[in-house]
C-alpha cells in the first residue's frame, strides 16, 4: 500500500479509533494556522478590500497543499524532510524573493490602498499560492509532524485520507476566512491614518520573511 511507503520515521504512534484521530488532527490542523506568518499578513491586507479574501487565499494555499498531501502519502517527504535540501533553497530564495516584491509594493501603495481602494496587484488567490509555495517551513512541517499525520489517516484507507484532507483545509478556511472578513467588517471603525501605519507593518512583515527566507536559502 501506497502509506507503506512513508512508514520510516523514528517514533509514531497511531491513532487507530477514527473518531479520536479526525478531531485531534483538526486540534492540531487549526493550532498550526494560529501560528502568524505572510498567509496571516495576506489576510488582513486583502480582507480590506474584499470580505471573501481569505476563503480565496485559503484556495490558493489549497491548491500548493492537497497536491503535497498526496505525494507524502506516495512516499516523497524525504525530498522535503531535511531543511539544507537543495528543493528547499530553491524554494526559499524564490519564494523570499516574490514575499519582498509584494511587500515592497504594498508599502509604496499604503497611502493609495486606504485612500482610493486601491487593491494590492496580486489576487487573493494568488497570495494564498505564493504565501504557501514560497515558504520552507510549510514543506519542512507537511514532510514531519504533516507526514505523521497522512500516515494514520491513510490507516482509515483511502476515504481516511480523504477526510483528512477536508478537515485540514476546514482548519485553513475558518481561520483565513475569519480573519479577512473582520478586517473588512471593521475597517470603519479605524481612522486613515491608522490604517495606513497597518499596511506599513504588514508589508515590512511580508518584506522580513522574505528576506529571512532568501537568507535561510544561501546560509
Amino acid at each position: 500500500m501506497a502509506f507503506e511507503m512513508i512508514t520510516n520515521f523514528d517514533i509514531f504512534f497511531p491513532i487507530s479509533n477514527p473518531y479520536i484521530f479526525f478531531p485531534v488532527a483538526y486540534l492540531i490542523s487549526f493550532s498550526g494556522v494560529l501560528i502568524p506568518g505572510p498567509m496571516t499578513a495576506v489576510s488582513i491586507a486583502k480582507g480590506y478590500e474584499e470580505k471573501s479574501a481569505g476563503l480565496k487565499i485559503a484556495a490558493g494555499h489549497g491548491i500548493i497543499e492537497v497536491p503535497l498531501i498526496l505525494l507524502i502519502y506516495f512516499g516523497f517527504a524525504r525530498f522535503f524532510k531535511t531543511p539544507g535540501s537543495p528543493l528547499l533553497s530553491l524554494i526559499s530564495f524564490f519564494g523570499g524573493l516574490m514575499l519582498i516584491y509584494m511587500g515592497t509594493v504594498m508599502f509604496r501603495l499604503r497611502k493609495t490602498i486606504v485612500e482610493k481602494g486601491r487593491d494590492m496587484p496580486v489576487s487573493s488567490l494568488g497570495a494564498g499560492i505564493i504565501t504557501t509555495g514560497g515558504n520552507p517551513s510549510f514543506f519542512i512541517w507537511w514532510a514531519t509532524l504533516g507526514a505523521l499525520l497522512v500516515f494514520n489517516a491513510a490507516i482509515f484507507g483511502p476515504i481516511g485520507l480523504l477526510l483528512f484532507i477536508i478537515v485540514h483545509e476546514s482548519a485553513d478556511l475558518l481561520w483565513y476566512g475569519l480573519l479577512a472578513f473582520g478586517t473588512h467588517k471593521s475597517k470603519h471603525l479605524m481612522t486613515p491614518r491608522f490604517h495606513e501605519l497597518l499596511f506599513a507593518f504588514l508589508a515590512m512583515l511580508l518584506a522580513a520573511f522574505g528576506a529571512w527566507f532568501m537568507a535561510s536559502a544561501l546560509a
